[in-house]
């Protein structure tokens, strides 16, 4: 079958459908299947795994036929593989994920079962939203209402064990395979979901603690300001491999060398995906070699791509104005109505995201002094609260004025019009003061015992 889709994949054959093709496929893959139940039940020193994971050249070449494979093909392929009821208790992505987690990160069986994870088909299957959480792995914890709500959320219990509570046994390159996994994950999830994630990680110490593992690993990261001095940007910039390459380690990498690609990887992953989450970890740090290190390790490798990918996304919108400036890495805001005129200016740091974005006005006529110092407040807010956009946070802060003009008072706990994460106006009125709050902030105020 392997043969016949290397031979399908010559441009002066013809004779080989896409139907197939996907059969010869679906029957390479009840190979990689059937590995995967085996190592389930017998375990990794069986003499067939043995025999199978010296077959290189077949895993290698199957791989590169699953970079051509359709949607329906791998589901068609997981279902057989689920209606084999290996376990009652598990399925196919379940099971793929067990071997990846424990199969040797050199296993050339891995490098299959990881690239099928890493596919869209399989990475949305990863969680099962709606589901059950495992009760075993909350022990007697019960009280922990976020792991409760992860475990909730679908996310197998062993994998949510690695990534959300590992032991001191677990390795670095274990931590690196399931956050590589998971951060592939996330960058699959809408605004929505992803917000909801970031949420539950910010009452962890989650966050703190993978990010204080992953810069002790980043490659150079020890030394890295002193050996880049006289250096121009481009000489001193590392190579950071995409989140697949780091699942699959296509690359071949040995155990620490993988932890410490991986771990740049994955920290480049972070920054895009929950820059302000990064941004408060990194302002709480303490030793000041180590806040040298990462500032300088991420100002050439990070924040050029990161800022660049902020300007692409700032556009102008009805009387609102954006103009970004790259050299001086700053936008100008202008907003015009009737007489009115306000400017905005933004400036992004030299290590941006790890250190706070400056908002000031430039320009003010025709506005409060104390109306204007809620909605700094309220765009900052965002900026250092909320893991969204810079575009993002200008829309937000349009928004509030153009609220503003039509007469709706901002809620008196957040400073804003529109609510920073639901985007709701304030509804609920206070009996005694009169005032109207957003729903989110009265909930969080009360449950915060204020």
């Amino acid at each position: 079958s392997l043969f016949l889709l290397m031979l399908a994949k010559e441009k002066t054959s013809q004779h080989i459908g896409e139907e197939d093709k996907d059969k010869l496929l679906k029957c390479c893959l009840r190979i990689v299947f059937a590995a995967v139940a085996l190592h389930s039940k017998k375990g990794a020193s069986h003499p067939i795994l043995a025999a199978l994971s010296g077959k290189a050249r077949f895993f290698r070449s199957l791989m590169g036929s699953l970079r051509h494979a359709s949607r329906t093909c791998l589901l068609e392929a997981l279902d057989e593989a689920n209606s084999w009821s290996i376990h009652e208790d598990s399925d196919g992505v379940r099971m793929l994920l067990a071997a990846y987690m424990s199969m040797s990160i050199t296993c050339n069986i891995r490098v299959c079962v990881s690239y099928l994870l890493s596919t869209r088909a399989y990475l949305s299957l990863l969680a099962r939203p709606g589901t059950e959480g495992d009760s075993s792995f909350l022990g007697n914890n019960v009280d922990d209402a976020v792991l409760y709500a992860l475990t909730g959320l679908g996310i197998p219990a062993y994998f949510a064990g690695i990534v959300f509570q590992p032991g001191e046994e677990v390795t670095m390159e274990s931590k690196v395979r399931a956050w590589a996994l998971f951060s592939a994950y996330l960058k699959t999830l809408g605004k929505e979901s992803l917000g909801f994630y970031c949420s539950l990680l910010r009452h962890t110490e989650v966050m703190d603690s993978i990010l204080t593992e992953l810069v002790t690993h980043l490659p150079n990261a020890d030394n890295y300001s002193r050996k880049t001095k006289g250096a121009t940007k481009d000489a001193r910039r590392e190579t950071i491999a995409s989140l697949r390459d780091v699942v699959t380690n296509v690359n071949g990498w040995d155990g620490e060398m993988y932890a410490a690609r991986g771990s740049a990887t994955v920290y480049h992953s972070l920054l895009h995906l929950m820059p302000s989450s990064v941004c408060t970890w990194f302002t709480e740090m303490r030793d000041r070699q180590l806040i040298s290190n990462i500032e300088a390790y991420t100002s050439v490798n990070e924040t050029p791509k990161l800022i660049e990918l902020e300007f692409e996304s700032i556009a102008s919108r009805g009387d609102l104005e954006v103009i970004p400036l790259r050299s001086k890495r700053e936008v100008v805001t202008r907003y015009r109505k009737d007489d009115s005129t306000l400017e905005l200016l933004i400036k992004l740091p030299s290590s941006f995201p790890l250190r706070p974005v400056e908002v000031e006005y430039v320009q003010k006529f025709g506005f409060g002094e104390a109306v204007l110092r809620k909605w700094l407040l309220s765009i900052r807010s965002f900026l250092r609260n909320q893991n969204g956009t810079i575009d993002d946070a200008i829309y937000l802060w349009y928004q509030n004025v153009e609220k503003q003009f039509d007469g709706v008072e901002e809620c008196p706990i957040c400073y804003s019009i529109i609510h920073t994460t639901d985007h709701t106006l304030p509804r609920l009125k206070c009996r005694t003061c009169n005032k109207k709050f957003h729903a989110s902030c009265m909930y969080k105020w009360f449950s915060t015992n204020h």
